[in-house]
């Protein structure tokens, strides 16, 4: 084992239901809980986020009478503006490790951008 360490003696008890005591080389130890998903390594993934918000204004039909635009709409645009709720801080449960059959995993991933914008809707 590591110099001094004594090994480690991990949380749980043997087939007679008594506690663990057998100590292991750490480093084996740690290399088979990684190759595997164990129970402390998940989490709720539930989340209430609030996606994208728009408000818009419709300019009244009177005062675009003398000119050929028959509507015209200007709206404000947020999208991905903050949780309303989740069980996981610091973790964006859309964002992804990768674009491959990785599900689930979440491995120093970017945060989901916050964008702002105006639309500008004009009919003829």
């Amino acid at each position: 084992f590591y110099a001094g360490t004594g090994g480690v003696v991990g949380d749980g008890v043997t087939e007679s239901g008594e506690a663990n005591t057998v100590a292991r080389d750490p480093e084996i130890y740690f290399s088979n809980m990684a190759s595997r998903i164990s129970e402390e390594f998940i989490y709720d993934a539930s989340f209430i986020k609030m996606r994208q918000i728009t408000l818009s204004y419709a300019l009244p039909r009177q005062w675009l009478a003398n000119t050929p635009i028959q509507g015209l709409t200007l709206s404000l645009v947020g999208r991905n503006l903050f949780f309303i709720s989740r069980d996981v801080q610091n973790i964006d449960p859309e964002s992804n490790y990768n674009n491959s059959n990785a599900q689930g995993l979440e491995y120093g991933t970017l945060a989901t951008p916050r964008s702002y914008g105006v639309n500008l809707n004009v009919k003829f």
